[in-house]
């Protein structure tokens, strides 16, 4: 951006920037939720799954390691694939994780799904402030 045309603040940026924004934040949303609402159910997933404390936990520890082993890729994917096309398909996937974790019949697909979500969820965090920080000006 030339010097007269840059944004002095914050509010004074495109709508363009401001939807890149919000994208950004809505996905991040997104995933920190799928992280928390796993405790709030678990006494309804042990109930309606008939399984033990014990075994419902490994929905939510497996999502993590999940999202863990997967976080250190991004950088390598994004460079593979591109940030536009990486963040479609990280958010894609995690949508469609989402729904099988809604309809799984059973603990062991819930899991499965969970560890889909992780995958597919652990780019979305890094790769959103990557977005951020190249679309916006450095001042800013």
């Amino acid at each position: 951006m030339s010097g007269s045309s840059a944004p002095k603040n914050i509010f004074q940026i495109g709508l363009k920037l401001w939807l890149i924004l919000l994208m950004v934040q809505l996905s991040n949303m997104l995933f920190g939720m799928t992280i928390t609402i796993a405790n709030v159910v678990l006494p309804q997933i042990r109930g309606t799954m008939s399984v033990s404390q014990d075994e419902a936990s490994w929905s939510i520890t497996l999502n993590l390691v999940a999202a863990a082993v997967a976080t250190p890729l991004t950088g390598w994917l994004a460079g593979r694939l591109g940030w536009r096309t990486l963040m479609f398909g990280t958010v894609l996937g995690f949508t469609i994780s989402s729904f099988l974790c809604a309809v799984a019949p059973n603990l062991e697909t819930l899991i499965l799904f969970r560890i889909g979500q992780g995958i597919f969820g652990a780019p979305i965090m890094p790769l959103g402030q990557a977005i951020i920080l190249s679309s916006f000006p450095k001042h800013l």
